[in-house]
């Protein structure tokens, strides 16, 4: 397991650093994966000209569509 994947509690009650992915193909999705097991970090928007990856995105990860800029 990298160290970034573990999940680290929040324990010192610090506001959460907030995040924008760029790409939501098999890369950026894989990010996703990772920063969704952590609570200290919150993503607030994505950045993908692709409408296929946006659609796999959206449809298969939970993703909302309006936090997908293009």
């Amino acid at each position: 397991v990298q160290p970034f994947a573990r999940a680290r509690p929040n324990v010192t009650n610090k506001p959460k650093m907030k995040a924008i992915l760029t790409g939501l193909g098999g890369r950026g999705l894989y990010w996703l994966g990772n920063l969704r097991k952590r609570d200290d970090i919150e993503v607030v928007g994505f950045v993908e000209p692709f409408q296929g990856s946006i659609e796999r995105a959206v449809t298969q990860h939970g993703v909302a569509r309006e936090t997908i800029f293009a």
